[in-house]
């Protein structure tokens, strides 16, 4: 007989503070699904609860109180060193309780997280059908090796069981947010009514820093336009939603789908404002300017660099300062908002390439661009980046500046991050090929402050 699990997924402290905070994603998604399959779910984001979330003891001792039979948590980039301590500490006080890592950062070192974090399972990749597949075989004792998806222990080895299939997107139920007991809690959601979505998962681009393709795969898997607008009416019906931040990698890959969305979005008379990610080759004036209609307020492009020899090395298509600015000059013209996001630092890099990417970026303001994110390019597992130049894979002398967010998280907090060194992605960098780390973060942070 099938009897119901209580299931507790926790987002790990990453930023305590920031200023326009959204809940987590992802974990939502997840939680929807297991909770449509009968589980009892709860999310604790130690974000919100940055005190409880500020120790390994605290964090642990707030998810005692949950009683949970499984705990979920997400698992990236600087969150690691927390989920392998606290993983640690929990198995020692209820070794009962199954503890399931999952996200992209365990997807792609599952075998020394599960070596040195005490946690039961790795949950790889896509994780939604994965997760309720694997709760169903802790509860009814199915076999652990039936689970496709999975990393796990098992006696003094770790096995890795074949991929999932990817899911059908439009196979995914509407994510609850009532979830979450403190949705009004996040700063976004409470002043804005903005919440995360995602329409579509994949890429179909191989740039060599990304690791998209090998996590959500390499073709754009998208919800139909009609289940993007029930979503979406779902939303603003049954949590007030007036903004969305839409998560897509690359929004604006399929126009067709785009106008096909914006069209019944018009069609439905659907007020909400939106905003997007996308390539700055794949927006066109007529695209923009329906977009514009329909509701959006911001496009986000990932220019990344302007020089050709870098543009090749990435992997993207070529596109010259003159097309960038054109398109950013489109977007503005068509009533909305324009950022973009550049990156310090590739392994074949010059002095010569930072400075050009440095006045780019001053250029480009005087252009009205909105907003420009302004990274120092560190090593992500999954990359063909990470694979083929480990070689030059240097520390970081000024992660805090690199990464404002280490600046606001508690000190014994940041003691633990470099305690656990070589799982911090903002504690390294690439050494570039004719400048040395401290004139690269010289020019890099000009930049910013220009």
């Amino acid at each position: 007989m099938f009897l119901l699990m209580k299931v507790l997924l926790i987002n790990p402290l990453y930023d305590p503070g920031f200023p326009e905070s959204l809940p987590p994603l992802g974990l939502a998604s997840l939680a929807s699904v297991a909770e449509k399959n009968g589980h009892e779910v709860k999310i604790l984001d130690l974000n919100l609860k940055f005190k409880e979330g500020a120790t390994v003891e605290s964090s642990v001792s707030s998810s005692l109180r949950y009683d949970a039979d499984v705990i979920g948590l997400t698992c990236w980039g600087n969150t690691t060193p927390f989920v392998i301590e606290f993983c640690k500490k929990f198995k020692s006080i209820r070794p009962e309780t199954k503890l399931v890592i999952g996200g992209e950062y365990a997807s792609f070192k599952a075998e020394s997280i599960l070596k040195e974090s005490a946690a039961d399972f790795v949950v790889r990749g896509e994780g939604e059908e994965t997760f309720v597949h694997l709760l169903h075989a802790i509860e009814s004792g199915e076999k652990i090796d039936r689970v496709f998806g999975i990393s796990y222990r098992e006696s003094d080895k770790i096995v890795s069981l074949p991929d999932r299939p990817l899911i059908d997107m439009d196979n995914l139920p509407f994510i609850n947010w009532g979830i979450i007991d403190n949705l009004k809690e996040y700063k976004a959601y409470k002043k804005y009514g903005r919440l995360p979505y995602q329409a579509s998962r994949g890429c179909p681009f191989r740039c060599i820093f990304c690791s998209v393709q090998r996590t959500w795969g390499g073709i754009q898997r998208r919800k139909s336009p009609r289940k993007v607008i029930d979503e979406i009416k779902y939303f603003i019906n049954e949590f007030g939603a007036r903004q969305l931040d839409i998560r897509d990698d690359t929004f604006t890959l399929n126009k067709n789908w785009v106008i096909k969305i914006c069209k019944l979005m018009l069609k439905e008379n659907i007020e909400i404002d939106w905003r997007v990610s996308t390539r700055i080759d794949l927006i066109d004036r007529n695209l923009l300017n329906l977009m514009k209609k329909a509701g959006c307020k911001g496009i986000f492009y990932g220019v990344e660099h302007i020089s050709p020899k870098i543009q090749r090395f990435i992997g993207s298509k070529f596109y010259t300062e003159d097309f960038v600015e054109k398109k950013v000059v489109d977007t503005i013209a068509a009533g909305m908002d324009a950022q973009i996001s550049v990156i310090f630092g590739w392994p074949v890099s010059t002095r010569k390439t930072a400075i050009k990417l440095s006045q780019f970026c001053q250029k480009i303001r005087r252009k009205g661009v909105w907003q420009i994110h302004i990274h120092l390019l560190f090593p992500l597992p999954g990359t063909r980046l990470v694979k083929e130049y480990s070689s030059a894979i240097v520390p970081n002398p000024y992660p805090k500046l690199t990464q404002p967010g280490l600046k606001r998280v508690p000190q014994e907090y940041y003691a633990l991050l470099k305690r656990h060194s070589k799982y911090v992605p903002d504690f390294w960098m690439f050494r570039s090929k004719d400048i040395e780390p401290n004139e690269l973060l010289r020019i890099y942070a000009d930049t910013k402050l220009m």
